[in-house]
């Protein structure tokens, strides 16, 4: 009884305070002569708007609070060329944040900005702290003159700092949106709302923007004005930052790095916190009983209602996917996608109101996607994120699915891939953008545990998949036969062991688990490979690759792009649709082959981590592996590729495969020569372990010159090859910087090489054959002279 009629009168006593300052506040307005009507607005700050002038009453218990700032593109400005590549410009575009708090001092209110970049800074210590403390905290970026006192606020005038202030438009971000001078005459602001914890204020920017013509010259350029609309979020931070965690260098987390000044008064560290998300369980007690409870604030994506509704389901399924990590630390519902609701659903809903995470869809010819977080620098905790979906990205995933599993799978092969696949493979797109907004880095170590075998064994597909993480840059299962009976989920990448180990160790709620228990949970879990992380030098951490060899899995890779090539009906074409979907797919395809040969290119000169080996940790690659990995080059590399670069079908495409395929030489040679370095410096650290210089340009000498050991003819696509390796080979001997000597000397030891069985076999030819043989040889002389 007593607490009900306490209440009652702590209930009566805050309605006469606000009564009293609300009369205050009446009075100043009253005392302004101005024939626009005054409109109120709640919220966080309560808004005043008087013809175009705005006001902020700021409660005093808001002063000193941590606020942060987000911009978002509403809709994005129409401009006459728009660079194909560029990555933002686009409505959902998301900017930010910028971390901001407001104080009182005499009759100003101070906008400033907080630094987070340090922590541990005790004033009441000296040495290094002293130094500290000669730098503020914070940097101020406007004063607000107080307008009218009330006995529990402030009131400040914002009309020229919303409207003006970068902090609250576009202009901090002119670089990546390409803009030019601002227009402010035609700037307006527009809605302004208010909720308990945030203030969004849309407003309308404009900026001129001159366009020159193409080559330059002294023409004058076009100059017209883009109009863009823009939505600001100023968001109340959390009072209590969520609790700092280091980064672990064997779970990859993004991070951010803070000036620790707690270790020692003289000297300074940095501390590295990773970016997650805060999870707390609303029952505490079952929690810690192990049953599965749901979190005070679930993660929530709304897709964007501008997405094709064919595809919203797979968005919706591609966040849910990840429930299965969080279920196995006790969270149930701890992620969901929804599709965002309309106005009638939830008049409050916005799409750049922080409280709210959003997928968005953008209608571009960029063939991509990206999942970014929003941010507190005082903690690392994620406030919210906005996902991009490209719509070209569906043009790339073809691509990808046609030269990966079109020689095993005929829907890879239609000429429109049915929804039921394109769905599924874009749903592996999403789930790997969701990834990175949970806090995960790429882990490229997780397509390189499995063999050829268990990758085409459908019940270890079923408990395994194709890897440890979709973190990693797998794509499909290019090495499952159509008699595999594979079917099409254990075909696509998914969410794997290591990502659920990883959101274990960011998300599970253990608030008394302290960083060395957190360390030494890691190092025993990790013993397990497939929980394995690698952002190192070793060389299976490779992207786009898959399977535990790379010389077996690319192998089979390269034959399979034979067999496509092969397949005749897949290259007709019979109008402008076709056309192009035959032209993306040869594209596509020789993508594929130069990613296959770079993932091999790569083991040349590389080193293993070595796991759980205390004396010791890298190894190089073993002598055997070498051996094979040139084998591979003389198969399908160094003997001409003629085979893709055919020039019928080029020439059907508009494509010069002549000179597509010389890049490709150019390319690879210069790569093959730049690996006498690398190899020369394994050989000098680890002798006697290693493939040697001398067994490497042995090997590629044997491969590249083989029709003159043989005396046969020298094809037009073998004389491209030779003609490039000789070039680069000059080019290394001719290099200014350091170059090796031992590499240098071997280097000068396959030139006369070269020369002498070049001479050779020069001796037996005539015409166009000899001429070109002569001229391979005159550069090498040249270089000798």
């Amino acid at each position: 009884m007593w607490k009900k009629i306490e209440f009652i009168l702590l209930f009566s006593i805050g309605l006469c305070f606000h009564s009293i300052a609300q009369q205050e506040i009446d009075a100043f307005f009253d005392s302004r002569p101005s024939e626009d009507s005054l409109k109120v607005i709640p919220g966080m700050f309560t808004t005043y708007r008087q013809g175009e002038q705005i006001f902020w009453e700021i409660p005093d218990s808001l002063l000193g609070c941590d606020m942060f700032v987000t911009t978002t593109i509403l809709e994005s400005a129409a401009v006459k060329k728009r660079d194909e590549d560029r990555r933002y410009g686009y409505s959902g575009d998301f900017f930010g944040p910028m971390i901001v708090c407001f104080r009182k001092e005499g009759d100003e209110v101070l906008l400033q900005v907080p630094l987070c970049d340090r922590v541990g800074v005790d004033p009441g210590k000296g040495g290094i702290h002293h130094v500290a403390r000669q730098r503020g905290d914070f940097m101020l970026n406007e004063v607000l003159p107080v307008q009218a006192k009330t006995s529990s606020s402030v009131l400040v005038e914002v009309s020229r700092l919303l409207m003006n202030n970068p902090l609250f438009n576009l202009s901090p971000f002119g670089f990546e949106l390409k803009m030019g001078m601002v227009e402010s005459k035609k700037n307006r602001i527009g809605e302004i709302k208010g909720f308990p914890e945030n203030i969004l204020i849309r407003s309308s920017r404009s900026f001129s923007v001159e366009e020159y013509p193409v080559g330059g010259g002294n023409g004058s350029g076009d100059r017209y004005t883009t109009s863009w609309e823009i939505g600001v979020c100023l968001a109340l931070l959390p009072r209590q930052p969520l609790e700092r965690r280091q980064k672990n260098r064997d779970v990859g987390y993004f991070s951010f790095s803070k000036t620790d000044f707690s270790k020692s008064r003289f000297a300074l560290s940095q501390v590295s916190c990773v970016k997650r998300w805060r999870l707390v369980p609303r029952d505490l007690e079952a929690y810690s009983r192990g049953e599965l409870v749901e979190p005070e604030k679930p993660i929530v994506f709304y897709v964007d209602r501008k997405t094709p509704s064919r595809w919203v389901p797979y968005f919706i399924e591609a966040v849910n996917a990840w429930q299965k990590a969080f279920e196995r630390i006790g969270f149930k519902n701890a992620i969901r996608g929804e599709l965002a609701p309309t106005p009638e659903e939830n008049p409050d809903f916005s799409e750049y109101d922080t409280r709210y995470s959003f997928i968005s869809w953008k209608a571009s010819p960029v063939r991509n996607a990206y999942g970014p977080s929003t941010v507190d620098p005082r903690s690392g905790e994620i406030m919210t994120s906005h996902v991009g979906i490209f719509s070209s990205v569906w043009d790339l995933v073809q691509q990808w699915y046609f030269a990966q599993c079109g020689a095993n799978d005929k829907l890879a092969r239609e000429t429109v891939m049915p929804d039921s696949l394109l769905g599924e493979i874009v749903k592996m797109v999403v789930s790997h953008e969701i990834g990175h907004t949970l806090g995960l880095e790429h882990n490229f170590i997780g397509s390189s545990l499995y063999s050829v075998e268990q990758l085409r064994d459908n019940a270890f597909l079923d408990k395994h998949g194709m890897g440890s993480s979709i973190m990693d840059y797998m794509r499909f299962n290019y090495v499952a036969r159509e008699w595999d009976r594979i079917p099409l989920r254990n075909r696509v990448a998914r969410i794997g062991e290591y990502d659920c180990f990883a959101i274990d160790w960011g998300y599970r709620y253990l608030p008394d688990r302290t960083g060395e228990e957190w360390n030494e949970w890691v190092k025993q879990e990790s013993r397990d490979s497939s929980k394995r992380f690698e952002g190192g030098v070793d060389i299976r951490a490779q992207s786009e690759d898959l399977g535990n060899d790379h010389v077996e899995f690319n192998s089979l890779g390269i034959e399979n792009l034979k067999r496509l090539m092969n397949m005749a009906d897949v290259w007709k074409f019979t109008d402008r649709q076709s056309y192009h979907i035959v032209k993306s797919r040869f594209r596509g395809m020789l993508q594929q082959y130069s990613l296959f040969v770079d993932h091999v290119l790569l083991d040349i000169g590389g080193i293993l981590k070595c796991e759980g080996n205390t004396t010791r940790f890298y190894k190089p690659v073993s002598r055997d592996y070498m051996s094979r990995v040139m084998t591979f080059l003389g198969q399908y590399v160094l003997a001409p590729c003629d085979w893709l670069y055919r020039e019928d079908l080029g020439e059907s495409l508009g494509e010069d495969t002549r000179t597509l395929m010389n890049r490709f030489y150019q390319t690879t040679m210069e790569r093959l020569v730049g690996k006498l370095a690398t190899i020369a410096r394994v050989e000098e650290y680890m002798p006697g372990e290693v493939y040697t210089v001398d067994e490497y340009l042995g090997e590629l000498h044997r491969w590249i010159f083989r029709e003159w050991r043989e005396n046969t003819a020298v094809s037009d696509a073998c004389y491209v090859i030779q003609s490039a390796y000789v070039k680069e080979l000059k080019a290394l001997l001719e290099k200014t910087e350091y170059v090796p000597s031992q590499v240098l000397v071997k280097g000068m030891e396959e030139m006369g090489k070269i020369l002498e069985e070049g001479r050779n076999y020069m001796a037996g030819l005539e015409g166009k054959e000899k001429r070109r043989v002569a001229l391979l040889l005159e550069s090498i002389e040249s270089l000798q002279n």
